[in-house]
């Protein structure tokens, strides 16, 4: 399984000028976290970080509450705490943040700081593949190929892991060879064409 994600390059691109708020001020406290929790231009330091994620938090900007969210899941500067993080991540996950969706659905596949809920790591990991996050599309494809939170479905699962695949998860590809001999050549023909139209119509993912 994937595991959860950091995603600098979200922030990059977000810090560069591409945010989802007009709100200036939570922006402001969002990038000196930023700066410190990475060390640019600054010593870095977990502890300030995590104050100025929580002001930028305040204003419920999604990347500000991912933030602490990854902070308290790899325990920087503090002792790791898988519930704060399901917590944070769930807040930012509930406005569309793909990195948290994707990090949120690992926690109740795993049963991390959160009960075990398959159903629910199937939804979470459904919503992050739809922006086109392909670490999310392969674990999508498995849950389908396990039968995990739903009733095992190799077409759905073979589909999810063609789409992962075209997104650039080079893993997929090793997978994909073992749902071939048990779908029907007519099936594999229809998934090939709604996998394609699938990825087509989605942002692609910054991170394969």
């Amino acid at each position: 399984m994937q595991r959860n994600v950091c995603l600098s390059l979200l922030f990059l691109v977000f810090l560069s000028g591409c945010g989802t708020t007009s709100n200036e001020d939570a922006i402001a406290n969002l990038k000196v976290a930023y700066m410190y929790e990475h060390g640019i231009g600054v010593p870095q330091d977990y502890a300030t970080a995590m104050t100025w994620y929580r002001k930028a938090a305040e204003s419920g900007l999604p990347e500000a509450q991912y933030g602490i969210g990854v902070l308290y899941d790899k325990g920087s500067g503090i002792e790791r705490d898988s519930s704060e993080a399901a917590r944070w991540f769930e807040r930012a996950a509930n406005q569309g943040f793909v990195a948290a969706e994707f990090n949120l659905a690992n926690y109740y596949r795993a049963g991390d700081g959160v009960s075990q809920d398959y159903e629910k790591a199937l939804a979470y990991y459904k919503k992050a593949a739809l922006q086109g996050f392909a670490a999310a599309q392969f674990n999508l494809g498995a849950m389908y190929g396990n039968g995990e939170g739903t009733p095992q479905n190799e077409a759905e699962a073979y589909k999810w892991l063609l789409v992962a695949e075209k997104s650039g998860y080079t893993d997929a590809g090793k997978y994909l060879s073992n749902f071939r001999p048990t779908l029907k050549k007519e099936h594999l023909s229809r998934i090939e064409k709604e996998a394609e139209e699938l990825f087509q119509a989605m942002p692609k993912s910054l991170v394969p």
